[in-house]
């Protein structure tokens, strides 16, 4: 535990450390007391803290605010929006604004349950990291590290605002986010992959040979090596463009390839390239390469024709 407790306050130093830094490079000018809560837009809310469930205990609530809800023990089931999950020890959730959330425990094995509320304004720190955007498509996280990450919670529920500056509760809080983030994308990306730029090359590749066939996201992916999620996200820093929206742009660039190399009808285009309808057709390549197909076809030959 003493280790764990070390290991947290070296990273509200740092957190610290990089907030001075910031504020002298960009000559920000706010209260002593709230400015890492500022920088990071989190706030405490609500009421925070830890329960082992009594006998009987069930649990039904729309929530408005946020609620890092950790299992310290026990088992149960939480239910968000509709879907179902299981609730054991080590499991974290992160309930939003607007959810509706119910929750049972198994009575043999009664819930020990740490909850932390609040709200989070402005977060441009958070907006820029692309902290939030990530957990938004997760609400169970699996805590690999519970000692460390306990004394984090911990330490956010030892004492009443007084005790725990507005400034430590958003550097603690803050360092939780981050850890459940890197938790995740541990699971969801290969520990062993190959090169980031052979793996797009291969994705790439992939498309051009199968441009006339409908591509799944999870199909380009495999090719590549890497689950859906991780590819989106490289492929659009590698590419600038979604694999959606790479896909649709080099369907339309194959078709202005037939549109100029063969004498096929537009309808006939549309159909070998796997588009819905001739409509859909000229709307997506009028996106891409500026003018309707039958427009394209006759501009590019009259050009032709004067050369």
């Amino acid at each position: 535990m003493k280790l764990s407790v070390i290991c947290i306050r070296k990273h509200i130093i740092l957190g610290g450390h990089i907030f001075r830094l910031l504020r002298r490079l960009t000559t920000m000018t706010l209260p002593t007391e709230d400015s890492f809560a500022a920088f990071t837009g989190i706030y405490r809310s609500g009421i925070s803290g830890r329960a082992r469930c009594e006998p009987g205990w069930n649990w039904r609530t729309v929530l408005d605010d946020y609620d890092l809800w950790y299992v310290a023990g026990g088992s149960g089931q939480l239910n968000i929006n509709g879907t179902d999950y299981e609730a054991d020890a080590r499991s974290c959730f992160l309930l939003r604004p607007g959810d509706r959330v119910s929750a049972k425990q198994n009575p043999e094995h009664r819930l020990s349950v740490l909850f932390i509320h609040f709200q989070v304004t402005g977060a441009w720190w958070l907006q820029k990291s692309g902290l939030f955007t990530t957990l938004a498509d997760v609400r169970k996280f699996v805590v690999a590290d519970a000692e460390l990450f306990e004394s984090c919670i911990g330490r956010l529920l030892e004492g009443n605002e007084t005790e725990t500056s507005s400034e430590e509760f958003a550097a603690l809080l803050g360092w939780a986010l981050i850890y459940l983030e890197k938790r995740d994308r541990e699971l969801h990306e290969p520990a062993a992959r190959p090169s980031s730029a052979r793996s797009i090359r291969q994705a790439i590749h992939y498309i051009r040979e199968h441009i006339a066939s409908p591509l799944a996201l999870e199909e380009v992916a495999e090719c590549a090596g890497l689950s859906p999620r991780y590819f989106s996200r490289l492929f659009k820093d590698t590419t600038g463009l979604s694999p959606r929206t790479f896909i649709a742009k080099a369907r339309a660039e194959r078709a202005a390839r037939l549109l100029l190399e063969s004498d096929m009808e537009l309808n006939v285009i549309a159909d070998v390239l796997g588009y819905h309808d001739i409509y859909h057709f000229s709307k997506q390549f009028k996106q891409f390469m500026g003018d309707p197909p039958s427009k394209y076809r006759a501009q590019q030959r009259e050009y032709e024709a004067h050369y």
